[in-house]
């Protein structure tokens, strides 16, 4: 996790299981992703970043799909970004 300015970086992970799905929230407290780039970012090799190559949550989103399930960047804003995979059964 890039943290930036932030004074005290914090990344949680939460599991939680319902009757249909298993779900996989990600969340962190560092620079938020955007508004104008959340619709691009799963698409493949499309980085911000100098040295990254932009294939990490295409891959993600691709393998998911293809299992059932999906990676969802549920909030982005100052204070919170949140991924969830969600994977059905």
């Amino acid at each position: 996790m890039q943290s930036g300015n932030i004074e005290d970086p914090t990344l949680t992970i939460k599991l939680l299981q319902t009757e249909e799905a298993v779900r996989l929230e990600i969340s962190n407290n560092g620079p938020c992703i955007p508004p104008e780039i959340k619709e691009q970012i799963f698409i493949p090799f499309y980085t911000t970043k100098d040295e990254g190559s932009g294939v990490g949550l295409s891959l993600s989103k691709q393998i998911m799909l293809k299992m059932g399930g999906d990676v969802i960047l549920s909030t982005s804003n100052k204070h919170l970004t949140q991924f969830v995979v969600l994977l059905g059964y």
